[in-house]
């Protein structure tokens, strides 16, 4: 038997709009720990309870309502109004998908590749501290001359080693052109290409993320769209490669201290350092609004696909617009 409630909410959901059904819908799915615990739900409920299904009976009635007329004409009306409020939920819908299931992958290859990009740096760093040591050895092992042709030729062995290893470093190093004019090329360092790799990772990251509350404000009110598990997740990485970075520019500003202003315009900071402001401030404005804009696109794309069918299964399931 419906209660009193039961009609109340009835009669609301009739006057929803397709975003506000919407916004319903992710609410509901926000209300469990994940997208699997609400699926887990989901199966439980008879398939005319679910808030999917709900929607869409609410927003054939509301067409009815609008359009009662019992004319072919009137008929016609209602069900292109029909169609169109189930389409926009549809798109709505499929968009709260799309964006969860591409932060997810997003979040996945993000960790990994972030995870050694970090790594590598540690290595740089021992591999630059193992260099900087060979060369303050060969600082002092060189004036040093060795008696005899043997220790001589012991004492250069050990020279050449050991500058071999100090060019081991993070620091540019020339190389010759194979141009006829024969003229120096500077190729990347290691910990140029480092940063740099690092910085177009880190601007798809936050691009993303913009690109999240782009749709949030402007498709569900700023309703958040994400599962908890993985805002919360986010949440956490993003937390991590601040913190990161913000180890990684110390180690990069006691780098420029010791290459000497030469390396750095003598302002005793490094070329490489990371800017996580310059980034997000960079990546909230058109890359942001172009992935937001593509996630829009292939969901239109989707939805279009499917109307067809989706059209005869509602129908069959809600009963004839007529």
């Amino acid at each position: 038997m419906m209660t009193t409630a039961h009609k109340r909410l009835d009669k609301i959901e009739t006057f929803l709009t397709p975003k506000e059904w919407a916004i319903r819908l992710v609410d509901e799915i926000r209300s469990y720990p994940s997208l699997f615990d609400h699926f887990k739900a989901l199966v439980k409920l008879p398939f005319n309870e679910r808030p999917d299904q709900r929607a869409f009976g609410a927003l054939k009635e509301q067409a009815g309502k609008q359009h009662p007329g019992r004319k072919p004409e009137d008929i016609q009306v209602r069900q292109r109004l029909t169609s169109a409020l189930w389409d926009e939920f549809h798109t709505l819908k499929l968009l709260i998908i799309s964006v969860n299931q591409t932060m997810q992958a997003k979040l996945e290859r993000i960790s990994l590749e972030a995870g050694l990009k970090f790594s590598a740096l540690h290595s740089l760093i021992l591999e630059d501290a193992f260099a900087q040591t060979a060369s303050q050895a060969v600082a002092w092992i060189k004036p040093h001359k060795r008696a005899g042709a043997d220790a001589g030729q012991q004492h250069q062995t050990m020279l050449k080693q050991l500058s071999a290893f100090a060019e081991v470093g993070i620091l540019r190093i020339p190389f010759k052109s194979l141009q006829p004019e024969n003229k120096s090329m500077d190729f990347p360092s290691p910990l140029e290409e480092w940063s740099g790799e690092l910085t177009t990772l880190l601007r798809d990251f936050f691009a993303h993320l913009a690109a999240i509350k782009l749709v949030q404000d402007k498709h569900f009110d700023g309703h958040p769209i994400l599962c908890r598990d993985l805002e919360a997740k986010l949440t956490e990485l993003t937390r991590t490669i601040e913190s990161a970075v913000a180890a990684a520019n110390e180690y990069l500003k006691h780098q420029a201290k010791l290459a000497g202003p030469v390396e750095n315009g003598g302002t005793g900071e490094s070329n490489l350092a990371i800017s996580l402001e310059s980034i997000k401030a960079n990546t909230s404005g058109q890359q942001a609004a172009d992935i937001a804009e593509k996630w829009l696109h292939d969901v239109k794309l989707e939805a279009l696909d499917s109307d067809e069918e989706r059209w005869a299964q509602r129908r069959e399931e809600f009963g004839p617009n007529d």
